[in-house]
């Protein structure tokens, strides 16, 4: 049992170190993530210095107490999360969005499973090696973006929704990895009782949301005394995270839950502005806690990782995402300020790489730690220098890319742009029947990475039955999008435009394909999926210069009569009507 006195030692240290470490972040415009893994460093027991015959090895050695307050920390943490998931902000921003959020961190999950079996790293651990580097920050985005004073512009609100929809994304794939390895049991759940537990779980929380938070959410709005509501507030918090842990699941999945069901509630600024300084003040425990954890002499070790982890999601968030984005509509600019608005880590990261050093069975935990605190520290460090220079990158880009591939991907850009973005007028209405055969086909997909066997090959089957209805269905539902669509070649006849609507749609169906060979390849050969990437890019190279060649160069020339009428305006004046009075002597006019 720790000693009383040394025990508000280490809270006395802790406290003012936070001080210290998010006071000087805060001077340099960074984080105070960083601030406080930093501090926790220093005064953690892997730091050991000798400096003049004196040793140094870290102010705090034993630190079980402040472990168990940085996991209510992490609760609160996720709690304040799940407030900020609001379906009614996601109205807003709908499938740009949601389609922005899926395919990036499909991206990135794809680029972390890559590395993590290029490294030879276990399954279990190359999983939270991925959501390590695959998880954007929306604390770092959000401050960089006001000091940037873009928060007025068109796609931040679009930006903000889709990191949003990310963190929802992230947390079920960490209920499901938490599911998955359940500690002191002895077994491992099925697949099939993990995903009924998890739906079963989701739907209860449903159900609060739509019929039971609404009607009492006045009752609590009319408690006045401050110390009872905080009190509400904290019960039901931990009762939530004590109800996921009852269903296998992660504590802190249920205090994201109980915060999303109370987002667009009445009372859900007055549960911010009262637990606010108690989450702060648990918070900085916890990032604290966190870089005790990091062991300084382990960053040799990692160094590899972050020379193929650091290219790999720039490369990832601030070109493939940005090009992405243009392609579903955004202009060039708001294109390239998506992707570079991607790059911060924080929170988001050190929370898979704490859950991924403490689940049993996870063999490279002592390598998450100091990874993840190397990795966020520079990527947090790089993402407001990426995001002053987005214009500049645009410029960059525009000026380098050949006017084949500019203009496919206008064409692209303008036809599914009428599909996805929003827009005033009704121009095009959403084929539902599309759209549950693609969440078929992504159900389908992700089967083939987590099976084998005959159940890798029924997935396989029902992954090449989904692509045969898109196939012969996608074109007819490009064809009213296309008609509405302005071509950059505004010249174009209507077999012209249905040759874009075809291109459009191959490129499509080229990416659907590969995505689908990529899962079934990738239990048997993973470094197969970096050629069919390859093969796909070449495709898409290749149909760009095709469509330009047959839209544009081929296309005659049309002579063009410019008339000088700053030249003579007078002598042009008396011509135009000279012909007036003809035309009106031959009709029988005045």
């Amino acid at each position: 049992m720790l000693d009383a006195g040394y025990l508000v030692f280490e809270m006395g240290v802790i406290m003012l170190i936070a001080f210290i470490g998010a006071g000087l972040a805060i001077k340099l415009k960074q984080s105070v993530i960083i601030g406080y893994m930093l501090a926790g460093i220093l005064i953690g027991p892997y730091m050991t210095v000798n400096i003049f015959g004196l040793q140094y090895e870290g102010l705090i050695r034993d630190f079980e107490f402040i472990e168990q307050l940085a996991h209510i920390g992490l609760i609160l943490l996720l709690f304040f999360v799940g407030l900020g998931f609001s379906f009614e902000k996601l109205k807003k921003t709908k499938e740009p969005a949601m389609i922005l959020a899926f395919i990036n961190l499909g991206i990135n999950f794809f680029a972390g499973f890559a590395l993590g079996a290029f490294l030879g790293w276990p399954l279990l651990d190359t999983f939270f090696l991925t959501g390590v580097i695959s998880l954007s920050s929306a604390t770092v985005t959000a401050k960089v973006l006001i000091e940037l004073k873009r928060l007025g512009k068109t796609e931040t609100e679009y930006l903000i929704g889709m990191i949003i929809v990310q963190d929802f994304l992230a947390i079920l794939l960490l209920a499901v990895a938490g599911g998955m390895i359940v500690q002191d049991r002895g077994s491992s759940l099925s697949i099939l009782a993990l995903v009924v537990g998890i739906v079963l779980f989701i739907l209860f929380f449903v159900f609060l949301a739509m019929f039971v938070i609404p009607r009492i959410a006045k009752h609590f709005e009319k408690i006045e005394n401050e110390e009872l509501f905080v009190l509400f507030a904290l019960g039901i918090v931990f009762l939530a995270s004590a109800l996921a842990e009852v269903a296998g699941i992660p504590a802190i999945i249920g205090a994201f839950f109980i915060g999303m069901v109370f987002a667009d509630t009445e009372i859900s600024d007055k549960l911010r502005k009262r637990l606010v300084s108690l989450r702060d003040a648990f918070v900085a425990i916890f990032f604290i806690s966190f870089g005790m954890m990091i062991n300084p002499a382990m960053f040799p070790s990692i160094l590899n990782i972050l020379i193929l982890a650091i290219p790999l999601i720039i490369l990832n968030d601030i070109f493939i995402t940005s090009a992405l984005a243009y392609l579903i509509g955004f202009s060039p600019k708001a294109s390239t300020s998506i992707g570079t608005s991607l790059v911060g880590r924080g929170a988001e990261s050190v929370l898979y790489a704490k859950v991924g050093s403490d689940v049993q069975g996870a063999t490279k935990g002592e390598y998450l730690y100091p990874f993840a605190g190397a990795f966020c520290f520079i990527m947090s460090a790089l993402a407001p220098i990426f995001m002053r220079k987005s214009d500049a990158l645009y410029r960059f880009l525009k000026n380098r890319i050949s006017e084949p591939l500019k203009y496919g991907g206008r064409l692209v850009s303008r036809v599914v742009r009428t599909m996805v973005m929003p827009h005033p007028l009704p121009i095009y209405r959403r084929n539902r029947k599309l759209v549950v055969v693609l969440a078929i086909f992504t159900f389908s997909c992700i089967m083939m990475i987590v099976t084998s066997g005959s159940l890798h090959i029924l997935a396989l089957i029902i992954s090449a039955w989904t692509l045969y209805f898109l196939w012969f269905n996608l074109a007819d539902t490009m064809g009213h999008p296309t008609r509405r669509a302005n071509f950059p070649h505004k010249a174009l006849s209507i077999s012209e435009k249905w040759q874009g609507a075809a291109f459009v749609t191959n490129m499509i169906m080229g990416a659907l394909i590969s995505i689908a060979l990529i899962c079934f390849v990738w239990i048997y050969v993973w470094w197969v999926s970096m050629l069919v990437l390859i093969g796909y890019l070449v495709y898409t190279v290749q149909s760009m210069k095709s469509i330009y060649h047959r839209l544009v160069l081929k296309k005659p020339k049309k002579k063009v009569i410019k008339l000088r009428i700053e030249a003579k305006p007078t002598a042009l004046k008396e011509s135009w009507k000279a012909k007036s009075r003809m035309y009106n002597r031959r009709n029988g006019g005045m």
